[in-house]
């Protein structure tokens, strides 16, 4: 169950242009230089978009004149609970984790068909 409030949505399209970033990178550098190169530009996308979407919609306060209680009003922009502000961290810090485990362990995360391999390429049963 995907649970969003405001323009929270946006992070599930942020995730999928960087796997789709990734992997085109992978053909022109290292997998481990491509998931962090492309997770570390999707995180500074998620921040702007955040400060974008802060811009467009201030706190407004209001007052009762009853009781001279004041209230402000924040829009918010959440997904799976989480602010869109700490999206940014967590994607960065995903990219960090596969980059680090593709680097220790290369073909841990590749990104390709996991199909079998062409016969051109299989070798020959023993």
């Amino acid at each position: 169950m995907i649970v969003w409030k405001g323009a929270g949505i946006a992070v599930v399209f942020f995730l999928g242009a960087a796997m789709l970033l990734a992997s085109a990178a992978q053909a022109y550098m290292p997998a481990y230089l491509a998931f962090l190169l492309s997770f570390s530009f999707i995180a500074g996308g998620i921040h702007f978009f955040h400060k974008w979407l802060e811009g467009r919609s201030p706190p407004r306060t209001l007052v009762d004149p009853n009781t001279g209680e004041t209230v402000t009003l924040v829009s918010e922009h959440t997904f799976m609970f989480i602010s869109i502000k700490w999206w940014a961290y967590i994607v960065l810090a995903i990219g960090l984790f596969i980059a680090y485990s593709e680097f220790t362990d290369p073909g841990s995360f590749k990104l390709e068909s996991r199909g079998k391999a062409p016969k051109s390429i299989q070798t020959p049963a023993k």
